[in-house]
């Protein structure tokens, strides 16, 4: 996937980095490009929550919220650095899913979604060289 890095400063002076993510979702049968946008992330003491902003080609903006329990991380089942990517593949399946309609604002990362990305991004086993001979 190729991404365009920006970089931003927070309040604060605190230097961040936004990833726009250009995708396509289909919309009445055609290819509509939007650009996923990581606007940053607030915690509490249950959950992190990522935001995302979703440009359409007609240049309307939406925030989403997507919620990762702080125990998927204290349990190490998931990376603070993967949440983002993580938070953009739910959200891009999620515009494909519901076609016309947009998902909802708020929603939660799931752990059936936490080990498809595990499973996907698992380390592949060395390959086996021939034995010399």
């Amino acid at each position: 996937m190729r991404t365009t890095s920006i970089g931003a400063y927070a309040p604060g002076g605190l230097q961040c980095i936004v990833k726009l993510y250009p995708t396509c979702v289909p919309r009445d049968g055609r290819a509509l490009r939007t650009h996923v946008e990581y606007v940053g992330f607030s915690a509490d003491d249950v959950y992190r929550r990522y935001t995302l902003r979703v440009r359409l080609a007609t240049d309307e903006t939406h925030d989403f919220v997507l919620m990762i329990p702080n125990e998927a991380f204290l349990s190490r089942r998931l990376r603070y650095q993967d949440a983002p990517e993580i938070c953009y593949l739910r959200l891009q399946r999620d515009l494909t899913t519901y076609g016309e309609a947009l998902p909802p604002d708020q929603q939660s990362v799931t752990d059936a979604d936490i080990d498809e990305y595990r499973i996907a991004h698992a380390p592949k086993p060395p390959r086996q060289r021939p034995a010399a001979g």
